[in-house]
């Protein structure tokens, strides 16, 4: 959700919304206005409603009965909780603790990075709230900084509108997600299913936003946006290298190249005592056994005073952690859960309540909670980390259909060398398809992302948008065809150079593998090259959504290598375009002789030599 001015048409602020008064408006987003709300008990609240377009659109009732739901699991001061809702109403509504303090990415933006006293605590106190949430088995999907609440120095994390359980199915159609891009992870972009990393990920764009000031992808254009995350282009310049190895590897586009949920509260406590937060990973074969005794020097009572920045400073990105650094009083309570978590294996028990702060300020009052939140205060006895699930839910294989675009690839490859000129014509007019679903994909994406919600009319737009995206994937097709055509011709010409001095001009498959050399390095590089993130997104959104249940992909797959493999045989026995299969032939040029010549008829017809 996001804040802006208050309208001057139907999203006026009403006198009541079932029992709360309504005092002023605090955010808004395309399906629903969060209100400033006053309760029975004349406690201070945040209330969302949906708005009155579509109040009776059963998608955004889904989506709001599947917040309320998703709430209702979590129990855990960094998280703003539910205090009550109403979904059946004629306004449906849904009640939360307020916090009364500013989103992160405002506070950075108005006062500068945070300083390095300030960021470890803000990042071990999310990654807290993440381990509970995770714990409750939701997922939050779009952590990031606007759903970051400040208040005392101390995150909240908020809207939960597009979380969900691990094992939920989502509510977005043909695999697209609505969040933010920059912040989204990017398997939740191609449409993949949800898992924790992808929470992990946001964590670390946000960590990294706070630490530099800058959006961890930069501004720009959507796609710009979307090609830097799927090719994990962060923007970490400037933070301590200790710490920029943890951020770089959470913020990596695979999911296997990312650090689990241990291996960062380690680093976050490796970090906090001076130490590289993410060691190389080859040693880590032994668990580390913390040391009895952990810093040389006393640890002071008290933070000494920090003078603030005045306004953002770009360039000025905070260096965290100096040299040796005792562990601060915010974080310290963690750096002991954190030791307790990475030596206790799970229990097949469920996990115990997580409540680490003091009873007071904040205490439960039924059935409505008032007051700030509860500061993140070291509790007078240490408690470990909630327990995960003795057996958590697991993620089902990813849907991005990379053996059918393989295979299309390698089809290709046999149909090129084949046939040169057919097969090119098919494998541009395929790049050209692929980046016309991208660009439609990513327009409908950008659509919901506006109105937070898909619509009825989605399918109508994109098919009469369609001619339009068609003309821009081809504009932007050629000019990337250049280097994959270049690269294609001097890498072909060498593999055809070495094999016919190896084995002659005779040789009969000489042909066949220069052209598929060639085409291999051609579909390479327009994969890798210029363009070629727009390329990958609408090939894995083509074949997922095209070879939808994962048996079809797979026996596409199957068939696809096999037509391939056929026709580069074909190839190599003499099949196919004269042009493209016969072997390299000597020209028999043979010097004439004079009789030669004499015999000619435009010379034997000459007076005096015909005679």
């Amino acid at each position: 959700m996001t804040g802006g001015p208050p309208s001057t048409h139907e999203e006026e602020v009403e006198e009541r919304v079932g029992l709360y008064r309504l005092i002023r408006r605090l955010g808004q987003g395309g399906m629903g206005v969060v209100y400033l709300a006053e309760g029975p008990e004349h406690q201070e609240v945040a209330l969302k409603v949906l708005r009155s377009h579509v109040a009776h659109d059963p998608i955004a009732r889904a989506r709001l009965q599947r917040e309320a739901t998703t709430l209702q699991k979590v129990n855990h001061p960094g998280v703003a909780g539910i205090l009550d809702h109403d979904l059946e109403g004629e306004r449906p509504y849904l009640v939360t603790r307020f916090v009364p303090g500013r989103p992160l990415d405002e506070q950075v933006d108005e006062r500068g990075p945070l300083t390095p006293r300030k960021w470890l605590p803000l990042a071990g106190c999310l990654a807290e709230s993440l381990q509970a949430i995770h714990a409750a088995g939701v997922i939050h999907r779009d952590l990031k900084p606007g759903n970051v609440m400040m208040c005392n120095g101390k995150p909240v994390m908020i809207d939960f509108g597009i979380a969900q359980a691990a094992d939920d199915l989502r509510l977005t159609q043909t695999g697209l997600v609505i969040g933010t891009p920059g912040y989204l992870a990017p398997e939740l972009i191609e449409g993949e299913m949800v898992s924790q990393s992808a929470d992990w990920w946001g964590w670390a764009a946000t960590a990294a936003f706070a630490a530099t000031g800058r959006r961890p992808f930069g501004k720009g254009p959507f796609e710009a946006v979307l090609a830097r995350v799927h090719s994990g282009q962060a923007d970490l310049d400037g933070l301590d290298p200790r710490l920029k190895s943890l951020l770089a590897a959470a913020l990596s586009p695979n999911k296997a190249d990312r650090p689990t949920q241990e291996e960062i509260m380690t680093g976050l406590s490796r970090y906090a005592e001076g130490r590289d937060a993410l060691p190389p990973r080859e040693a880590q074969t032994v668990a580390a056994v913390p040391p009895t005794k952990l810093v040389t020097r006393l640890m002071p009572t008290e933070e000494p005073p920090v003078e603030e920045p005045t306004g953002p400073t770009p360039t000025q990105v905070a260096q965290l952690v100096p040299p040796v650094i005792p562990p601060l009083s915010a974080f310290a309570p963690m750096r002991d859960k954190i030791r307790d978590a990475a030596t206790k294996k799970p229990v097949a028990e469920a996990p115990p309540v997580y409540n680490p702060y003091a009873p007071a300020p904040y205490q439960s009052a039924p059935p409505y909670q008032s007051g700030p939140p509860a500061p993140y205060q070291q509790p007078a006895q240490p408690v470990p980390v909630p327990a995960q699930p003795a057996q958590p839910v697991k993620s089902p294989p990813t849907g991005r259909r990379t053996a059918v675009v393989v295979g299309f690839m390698l089809a290709l490859t046999g149909l090129v060398a084949l046939t040169p000129g057919l097969g090119t014509v098919v494998a541009i007019l395929l790049l050209v398809l692929a980046r016309t679903v991208d660009r439609s994909s990513t327009a409908l994406m950008r659509r919901r992302q506006v109105r937070g919600r898909s619509g009825k009319s989605d399918g109508v737009i994109a098919l009469a948008a369609s001619p339009v995206q068609l003309a821009t994937a081809v504009l932007i097709t050629l000019p990337c065809l250049i280097l994959p055509l270049l690269t294609a011709v001097v890498v072909g010409g060498i593999v055809t150079g070495v094999a016919a001095s190896t084995y002659g001009l005779e040789w009969r498959p000489l042909s066949a593998v220069g052209f598929g050399t060639a085409a291999l390095t051609a579909l390479f590089c327009c994969w890798w090259g210029p363009g070629g993130s727009s390329l990958r997104r609408g090939a894995h959104i083509a074949a997922r959504n095209t070879f939808r249940p994962h048996w079809f992909s797979g026996l596409m797959a199957v068939v696809l290598l096999a037509i391939g493999g056929v026709t580069f045989y074909l190839a190599t026995q003499g099949e196919g375009a004269g042009w493209a299969r016969s072997p390299i032939q000597t020209p028999n040029i043979e010097r004439p002789t004079l009789g030669d010549l004499r015999n000619a008829p435009f010379i034997r017809d000459l007076p005096i030599i015909g005679n």
